[in-house]
């Protein structure tokens, strides 16, 4: 058999060093992007670490450092890469930063309880009640929704605080030891959700009465300071709950402020989120800008989290869903990819460049690394505007535990 050897033009050849460093060099910028870049984060659809169980095929309730029960907020210190989340034992655990967790790893901090054991209730300066939505800011402050308590709590320099450690400050009530709700007024509220943006301002979303307020150098402000700004509501001392115009439905449940000063907002019985474009600049009462409007299986909005890039991450029971460029995107546009996990809440980290998912039914925090394509997302949200309808209510049933 006669063997064709094809003709080759003498060359200089690089060297196997050289070639390998730059092989390095373009799979890095493939998979973390390009140093100094904004950078699209696109989420592997197989989970690379899970605190709260021991494995990916256990969902055991657990009340001590290395078990969860009903996690539903999960967020990321960007001073030190600590891992907060809360469970539904009224406290917020404290994780090691990412890349020095495995597995199942214990908790090295609890705040709201004196330790991993306790679980009570009430309005203390150290308790909480339902704590629900978590933000950390830039500063290193940890900002907590004490529903139960009606109030946020504010925890300085939280990755190094002790187990128990009180409070800094508190929004909502006058003193650590109250815990009213009088209705519509411009300092107390229900809250569910907290979000603290780059510019110092702190976003909560006040669950009865239907309005996101808006308190600015939240840091600096008095225990039991007026809030600054309210969306969903004409004014402090008013309430106006609908499905339309300028008002916010019931139940606005996760909050998040982009890097360009868009407010989204998920409400969870309504199956949208809403669109504030320049939020901090908006006067009371203003309307929406924009809405994403889902229909089954896409219901029930929960958390929100987005990437340097524009892309927008909202987490449902039914999953994940990614809207590329989403500010852009009109009215009822179908979501761009989505990867099916349930997810009570979502936190992008993006020094990281990783998506932390709360799935709260199978008790569990899961990590996702970005780098492989997701898979194409069904086109289910198909409102052309702003419904003035009452919705069908979401489903009460529970889903079944989905362990990857």
């Amino acid at each position: 058999m006669t063997t064709l050897t094809p003709n080759r033009t003498p060359t200089t050849r690089t060297p196997r060093w050289l070639r390998t460093v730059l092989s390095l060099l373009v799979l890095s910028s493939l998979v973390y992007g390009l140093p100094g870049l904004a950078r699209a984060y696109t989420p592997t659809t197989v989970p690379t670490l899970v605190l709260g169980q021991p494995g990916f095929t256990t969902t055991t309730a657990g009340a001590d450092s290395t078990g969860m029960t009903f996690p539903n907020a999960v967020a990321v210190d960007p001073t030190t890469g600590k891992v907060f989340v809360v469970d539904g034992m009224n406290r917020v655990m404290r994780f090691a930063a990412g890349a020095a967790l495995t597995n199942g790893a214990a908790a090295e901090a609890v705040l709201g309880q004196p330790d991993f054991f306790t679980s009570s209730i009430g309005p203390t300066q150290s308790g909480m009640t339902e704590p629900y939505g978590i933000s950390v800011d830039g500063s290193g402050r940890l900002w907590v929704a004490d529903r139960g308590n009606n109030r946020i709590l504010r925890f300085d320099s939280a990755s190094t605080k002790a187990s128990g450690t009180n409070a800094d400050g508190v929004l909502g009530q006058p003193n650590f030891d109250v815990t009213v709700h009088l209705g519509p007024t411009q300092y107390t509220f229900h809250p569910n959700d907290v979000y603290a943006d780059g510019d110092g301002r702190l976003w909560v979303t006040d669950w009865d009465l239907c309005r996101v307020l808006r308190f600015d150098d939240a840091a600096n402000k008095a225990n039991g300071a007026n809030a600054d700004g309210v969306l969903g509501s004409p004014d402090f001392t008013s309430t106006s709950c609908a499905y339309h115009g300028s008002s916010l439905p019931p139940f606005p449940y996760g909050v998040y402020v982009d890097g360009s000063g868009r407010l989204w907002v998920a409400i969870t019985n309504d199956s949208r989120v809403l669109r504030f474009d320049n939020a901090a600049t908006k006067a009371n009462g203003a309307a929406a800008d924009g809405v994403f409007d889902f229909t089954n299986p896409m219901r029930g909005p929960m958390g929100v989290s987005g990437d340097s890039t524009g892309r927008l991450f909202i987490s449902m029971v039914s999953g994940i869903y990614s809207f590329d460029n989403a500010a852009a995107k009109s009215n009822g546009a179908a979501a761009d990819n989505a990867f099916f996990v349930s997810a009570d809440d979502i936190f992008y980290d993006p020094a990281a460049d990783v998506l932390w998912v709360a799935d709260a039914f199978s008790n569990r925090v899961l990590r996702f690394r970005g780098g492989a394509a997701s898979p194409t997302a069904t086109p289910t949200a198909t409102a052309t505007a702003i419904p003035t309808a009452i919705p069908t209510a979401i489903p009460t049933a529970s889903p079944t535990a989905n362990p990857l």
